[in-house]
């Protein structure tokens, strides 16, 4: 079984929404790129991206950290990204 580590963006920023509730954040990280680092530097072959701001406008808005992200986690690291 392979675990497979979550960046949910939202406001730029690592999160959780309570219940799929906008309202109710709890941030886990400010910086996506240094959360995505760390999850390559502990070993993750895959990381899965959610733009939770472009799931609940319907286009997308965190294009350019999700290209940074991308930067500093080069292949063989995949990301699936969802959202937006």
């Amino acid at each position: 079984m392979q675990a497979i580590p979550a960046i949910d963006l939202k406001d730029n920023r690592v999160v959780r929404l309570e219940r799929g509730r906008k309202e109710q954040v709890t941030v886990y990280h400010d910086s996506p790129v240094a959360q995505a680092l760390f999850f390559a530097e502990q070993g993750a072959e895959r990381i899965h991206i959610v733009d939770l701001d472009g799931a609940f406008s319907g286009a997308p808005v965190h294009s350019e950290v999700i290209m940074e992200i991308r930067k500093v986690c080069p292949p063989p690291i995949l990301l699936e990204v969802g959202g937006g």
